[in-house]
């Protein structure tokens, strides 16, 4: 068994728009702290649950399991970061991984992502969000 874990930077919404329609950032660390561990669980939120529905020969020759997508405050730097983390049958070629990687960008995107940060200001809640442009490769073992 391996895995492999992608992290990002994660922008933390209010929740509530101002009159531009743009959400503020909020940067305080109690706040922030609130969603050190905080998970989006259920077995339809597992991005690995819709790999196969992805159809890319590269990522259909390996069985995945896990994908929880989570958050961990950093205390040195004071900020959230976003983690998805991957078990497979197999080692990963660096095509694979990199195909895995985009994967996961589209399903925070526009995916699993999605509904989370949709379901999250539906109810007027603050919501983290994984910053899909800086999301890095940080373990593969």
């Amino acid at each position: 068994m391996a895995s492999i874990k992608f992290i990002g930077p994660v922008f933390l919404a209010d929740g509530k728009s101002g009159d531009n329609g743009i959400l503020d950032e909020i940067t305080d660390k109690k706040s922030l702290k609130e969603f050190d561990g905080f998970s989006y669980d259920g077995v339809d939120n597992l991005f690995s649950t819709w790999i196969a529905d992805h159809d890319d020969p590269l990522l259909n020759e390996v069985a995945f399991s896990g994908g929880l997508m989570s958050f961990e405050y950093l205390e040195n730097s004071d900020s959230l970061t976003g983690i998805i983390e991957y078990t497979t049958d197999k080692d990963l070629s660096n095509e694979q991984v990199a195909a895995l990687k985009d994967y996961t960008i589209g399903q925070l995107l526009d995916g699993i992502g999605s509904n989370f940060e949709q379901e999250r200001l539906c109810k007027g809640g603050h919501c983290p969000m994984i910053n899909a442009e800086e999301i890095e490769v940080a373990k593969l073992s």
